[in-house]
């Protein structure tokens, strides 16, 4: 039906956007990436499409796709605030997947350096998602979910002064 409906308004986005959740909620997430593709090429406007293909690319493991996406969309609107908590997420969840082999490493000399390096890279991930979402927080100053997310890595990163700072915001 949607596209028999395209067939005499093919840009109409918001028919696309129809025909594209059903594929989502049908589980054909190529179906929607593709359909949605087409969306932004008639509205490259609209944050929200980026929003809606980052979330897709980042359930997929798209994780640079997925950012490409979310900083198209924080381009868009500085003011979307999922999409700051989006990115934010992509760069803590890759910071986390080192935690396992940092965990699993010995006493050794190689063990004890390349827990060295892989901390590093965590903490830098850890960095940029913290990083994001202090960028959020001037355009969404009160937001109690960036500042909850931000207090968390902060927690994480062992960075205490920031930590009590985001917690007194939140009125902790």
């Amino acid at each position: 039906a949607y596209q028999a409906a395209r067939e005499s308004d093919p840009n109409d986005v918001n028919l696309i956007l129809n025909e594209a959740n059903l594929y989502f909620k049908q589980g054909d997430k190529e179906k929607f990436k593709s359909l949605m593709a087409e969306a932004i090429a008639i509205a490259p406007d609209n944050a929200d499409l980026y929003y809606n293909v980052g979330v897709i690319n980042s359930e997929q493991g798209n994780i640079d796709e997925a950012r490409k996406n979310y900083k198209k969309v924080l381009e868009l609107n500085p003011g979307y605030t999922n999409a700051y908590l989006n990115l934010s997420t992509t760069y803590v969840n890759e910071g986390n997947s080192f935690i396992d082999e940092m965990n699993s490493l010995g006493n050794s000399r190689a063990d004890i350096a390349r827990y060295e390096e892989l901390k590093t890279k965590k903490d830098g991930l850890f960095e940029m998602g913290a990083q994001t979402l202090e960028d959020a927080l001037k355009t969404n100053p009160d937001n109690q979910g960036i500042l909850t997310q931000l207090k968390n890595i902060y927690g994480a990163m062992g960075d205490n002064e920031n930590f009590m700072r985001v917690k007194k915001l939140l009125g902790e």
